[in-house]
């Protein structure tokens, strides 16, 4: 809904804050309904368009943008042990330097890398490191 607002300024020039007394026009706001940049998991009651019956949609969001700074590392070794046979190991990582992410053009760019349980739906939580080590 911040979005849509927010979309909605930028299209129609509009600089109030939508709070009575500083709304927009009944005009602009039916034309900003019929423009295809609105959102249309807005339902609005059709007898009054500045009244919100319901919003759809308020699950996981994709990011508006994403950057990542990353680092991977790779190791094996092989050696026998006669007639026992070999053993190989292995090791893969990756080190997460930045993880850079922009929830919606509203919000500001934050760092999500190493942040578990971030409090966002529109990025997963990504740790600093994360290794496979494999024996065989």
């Amino acid at each position: 809904m911040v979005l849509d607002f927010f979309n909605f300024q930028q299209v129609t020039g509009f600089t109030g804050n939508g709070l009575a007394g500083n709304q927009p026009t009944l005009q602009k706001l039916q034309d900003w309904i019929q423009n295809p940049a609105s959102s249309k998991d807005i339902i609005r009651d059709p007898l009054d368009p500045r009244t919100i019956l319901q919003i759809n949609g308020l699950g996981a969001t994709n990011a508006e943008e994403v950057e990542v700074t990353a680092f991977d590392i790779q190791s094996n070794y092989n050696f026998s042990l006669g007639d026992r046979g070999d053993i190989r190991i292995g090791l893969q990582g990756t080190y997460v330097d930045e993880f850079l992410v922009q929830e919606d053009a509203t919000k500001p760019i934050f760092n999500a890398a190493g942040r578990q349980n971030q409090p966002t739906g529109a990025a997963p939580s990504l740790p600093r490191w994360k290794a496979n080590l494999r024996v065989g």
